[in-house]
């Protein structure tokens, strides 16, 4: 990863200012030469190791690759190094310190010499322009005071020798104190003996575990109720009228609270939103997003499966199971809102739990599917139900001895420099992400890093993703469900070279060449699902990468209009 700087003496540097930063012993980074290879760095070992925190190996190469623009490059080598004498201090001048024996060095012959009186704290001059601070990355929580901004004022004198880290400012303002958990945190599975009858017809009088089960009988995949609007539910893409009659904003009110558990009330009620799984006994499992609208509340409701489809059921091509016989790296399933990825997810999950004998770790906004252990250990844990966050969930499970780590969804920075960090250290990271297509997917990866990380985080995702599934929900031919269309990427080395070198763009063209090790794009899928009847041709064009494949089965009006 290291283009602009001598690779031995970019290791010398980053070996320096990890001890001049106190981040690991002496001892430490002496264990971890015998690792370093040419096309693995210090940091890369120390990251794998979990040693080095992901954010600071990325801030520790960002000071290193801009040194050799300054043009005191040879004097700031030489300060790091401790070959340089350092500036007195501006003010009073330290009493001088009997000089201390360098330890001995390392017994291998090809060992770096990590000895020296370099600056403590190196990275307060930044050229670069961004601050950083030479201490270990805390773990925030969600209801604490958000983490300081890096652009603090430089310090200008030089901390004495036996300061630790440079502390963190206080943060301004009040803290916010921290969200204590609920006391009953095991959830309901939703199996059992049905106690509920299901209504023929919907209406007010109905209780939402009523309205839920009707969903469920109907084939819906989601269920609306809002002020001014009748009961409304989504089955096979298409929103249709469930009820007659329109809903009062006093009616949704009672029969969500008359709905939800009085602890998900309290919560609702003091954030104004609320996302929960609820289980009706023997009717299932429901994904619920109950907000505070303009006219009142409002309840939508996801259908969540009975059971987990088996693979042949799910319709995948065969590459995808391969995907999940790797023992690292990271697989992402893809696609739009509402599209089936986590059931998809779930499949994927299941497979494993029926071939390998791992240890399989779920971090979920909230439980949707409920595994069964058959080969694996399983655990799973719902945010805000187990855990604070997901950033503090996926920093507990790295300490939890998992082999795999299945993540709902990669919203952020946090959880997506997180699955990496995990996926370089030895897991097999499962998630998801609403992004459209493949390359599309890997370019949100890499634009979600500041731009002067980017580099480094290509490197790290040429080397940890497997590949990336991505999928739409179309309405069949017939008008009896939906059927899926995939598109699949594996990263092969041609695959992974593109990454590196920041040429996604041409990575449709690489799957093309890549079909016979099992890659697909999505206007394949298309064509043969047109090819077999299965879809309309119209739904392929509105749907495709290139509309210009299926303009045969475009509107009059677009044709004219040479649309796509």
């Amino acid at each position: 990863m290291v283009s602009s700087i001598n690779k031995d003496l970019y290791n010398k540097l980053l070996a320096r200012l990890v001890l001049n930063n106190r981040l690991l012993s002496r001892e430490q980074l002496q264990a971890c030469w015998s690792n370093v290879a040419p096309d693995k760095d210090l940091g890369q070992v120390l990251v794998e190791m979990q040693l080095l925190d992901f954010q600071n190996y990325l801030r520790l190469h960002n000071y290193i690759v801009k040194l050799p623009r300054q043009p005191d490059y040879r004097e700031k080598v030489a300060e790091i190094l401790g070959q340089g004498r350092r500036p007195p201090a501006p003010q009073q001048q330290a009493p001088r310190q009997p000089q201390r024996q360098a330890p001995p060095a390392p017994s291998r012959a090809d060992a770096v010499p990590i000895s020296g009186n370099g600056p403590s704290i190196p990275l307060s001059e930044d050229p670069g322009g961004q601050i950083y601070q030479g201490q270990a990355t805390p773990v925030q929580s969600p209801r604490r005071a958000p983490p300081q901004p890096r652009d603090v004022p430089v310090q200008q004198e030089a901390p004495p020798a036996d300061q630790a880290a440079v502390q963190q400012p206080r943060p301004e303002g009040p803290v916010e104190t921290e969200e204590v958990l609920p006391a009953e945190f095991r959830g309901n599975t939703g199996r059992g003996k049905l106690q509920t009858a299901v209504p023929s017809a919907l209406s007010a009088d109905n209780s939402l575990d009523e309205i839920l089960l009707f969903a469920r009988q109907s084939n819906a995949s989601d269920i609306m109720l809002s002020p001014g609007r009748p009961i409304m539910m989504r089955r096979f893409t298409r929103l249709i009228p469930a009820g007659r009659e329109d809903l009062t904003a006093d009616q949704v009110r009672r029969i969500i609270a008359q709905g939800l558990p009085s602890e998900q009330m309290e919560r609702f009620n003091a954030g104004g939103d609320l996302e929960y799984a609820h289980a009706v006994e023997g009717g299932g499992r429901y994904r619920l997003a109950v907000v505070r609208q303009r006219f009142g509340w409002e309840i939508t409701a996801r259908v969540i499966p009975m059971t987990i489809r088996s693979f042949k059921e799910s319709g995948m091509p065969p590459s995808c199971q391969e995907l999940t016989k790797w023992a690292q790296g990271m697989v992402l399933v893809t696609g739009p809102l509402g599209c089936g990825k986590s059931s998809t997810l779930a499949t994927l999950v299941q497979l494993v739990n029926q071939s390998k004998d791992d240890h399989i770790i779920t971090v979920e906004s909230p439980v949707e599917m409920v595994y069964v252990p058959a080969r694996c250990q399983i655990t799973q844990r719902e945010i805000g139900l187990h855990t604070h966050s997901q950033d503090s969930a996926l920093r507990a499970a790295l300490r939890q001895d998992p082999d795999i780590m299945v993540i709902s969804e990669l919203r952020d920075l946090n959880s997506i420099s997180l699955a990496i960090s995990a996926a370089e250290t030895g897991h097999l990271v499962l998630a998801t992400m609403n992004t459209a297509n493949a390359y599309r997917t890997i370019n949100r990866l890499i634009d979600a890093f500041p731009p002067d990380e980017q580099e480094v985080v290509r490197g790290m995702i040429s080397e940890t993703l497997r590949g990336v599934i991505s999928q739409q929900l179309i309405p069949r031919k017939d008008g009896r469900g939906v059927v899926p269309a995939y598109e699949v990427l594996v990263v092969t080395k041609a695959i992974s070279n593109l990454i590196r070198k920041n040429s996604t763009h041409q990575i449709p063209s690489a799957m093309v060449s890549g079909r016979n090790q099992g890659m697909i794009q999505l206007d394949d899928s298309l064509k043969q699902l047109v090819k077999d009847g299965v879809i309309e041709g119209s739904e392929a064009f509105f749907r495709a990468t290139n509309p210009k494949t299926f303009l045969e089965y475009a509107p009059k009006e677009l044709k004219e209009l040479n649309v796509g």
